[in-house]
């Protein structure tokens, strides 16, 4: 079953630091007959839940220490984003220090950076 594997390599999982995977308690095989039960004609790729192509991120903590991931959880390396994604994330979190961007902070409701929506297109 591919959802045991999958929590066996999220850290983030293990570590109850991230719920936030929709299918990872699922079976596929059985989550993909019951959601496409009836189109007969679709084809149905372990890849399309396993390497997603967008994402999401929250950025929160400081100029000099930006957290990237979800609310002051960093998740610099998730295992269903395709890995130039999680690259991409890496590379925005020096970026965000460099230029001296100020996180968004929900507490105060100041800052300039709230989140990154990263996505890759299948030809990149």
């Amino acid at each position: 079953m591919m959802s045991e594997n999958l929590k066996k390599a999220c850290q983030y999982y293990q570590n109850n630091l991230c719920k936030s995977c929709d299918l990872i308690d699922q079976d596929l095989t059985n989550y993909k007959k019951n959601k496409f039960d009836g189109f007969s004609n679709v084809v149905m790729n372990d890849s399309l839940f396993f390497n997603r192509n967008k994402a999401k991120i929250v950025v929160s903590g400081t100029i000099d220490n930006p957290i990237l991931g979800i609310k002051d959880v960093e998740i610099l390396q998730c295992p269903l984003h395709h890995p130039q994604i999680n690259e991409l994330i890496a590379e925005c979190k020096n970026i965000i220090k460099e230029i001296h961007l100020k996180p968004y902070d929900i507490n105060s409701r100041s800052g300039e950076l709230k989140y990154l929506l990263i996505s890759r297109s299948a030809s990149s």
